[in-house]
């Protein structure tokens, strides 16, 4: 004999399953993908692509390719990351976005404040640019601050981890932690320290080992 079922429980089950369809469909997906619109009903997509040293953000508007490319170097301590665009395949830059020279106790009151994008500069170096009337000059802003809060939060919040392993040092208890090195890598090491100077001068050297004062190991 089967229940009859007055059809409150099935509704709500059904309301139940309603709600989870819309929860499931409302989810964000991570994109690598950007869609801006702007009040003249332009559309663009800024999709970021690459890594490193390749990584940049590239848009298209109005028929033509753009990209905004990162450039990361050197400062102090630190790294400088600047960001330049260009319009078609290459060229010069028509835009810039560089971070503001700073002090490193600026730097490290920044830090301590919870800052995560750094003072920066941005302008259009292109005159064509700015006398252009299809209001590209504004596409270029606000692209180029999607580019700029994006690599941000790629760098602060989700920062490539290091691949470390545990060394343990024979006959003691001590461990050291050793940042891995691909094969690939210490060949290239090799090749540039024995790129150095002839054999000659390497026989003439010798070895730092073989002048060295015998120690007694017990």
């Amino acid at each position: 004999m089967k229940r009859q079922d007055s059809g409150y429980g099935s509704n709500e089950e059904d309301d139940d399953f309603e709600d989870d369809e819309k929860k499931s469909k409302s989810m964000t997906i991570p994109t690598n993908t950007t869609k801006l619109e702007f009040s003249n009903y332009a559309q663009v997509d800024v999709k970021r692509r690459g890594a490193k040293s390749s990584k940049r953000y590239e848009f298209e508007y109005w028929g033509y390719k753009y990209s905004w490319r990162r450039v990361s170097k050197k400062d102090g301590t630190g790294k400088e990351v600047s960001y330049h665009l260009y319009k078609g395949d290459g060229g010069h830059a028509v835009a810039h976005i560089v971070p503001e020279l700073r002090s490193p106790s600026q730097v490290r009151e920044g830090a301590r404040n919870g800052e995560w994008v750094p003072p920066c500069s941005m302008w259009i170096s292109d005159p064509s640019v700015l006398e252009a009337l299809t209001d590209v000059a504004d596409v270029i802003v606000a692209t180029g601050l999607i580019a700029l809060i994006d690599d941000c939060i790629k760098r602060h919040f989700h920062p490539e981890a290091k691949h470390t392993h545990s060394v343990s040092v024979p006959l003691t208890p001590l461990k050291y932690e050793v940042e891995f090195v691909s094969p690939k890598a210490m060949i290239e090491s090799f090749k540039r320290r024995n790129s150095g100077g002839s054999h000659k001068d390497r026989d003439q050297r010798g070895s730092p080992l073989r002048y060295a004062n015998p120690v007694e190991a017990y």
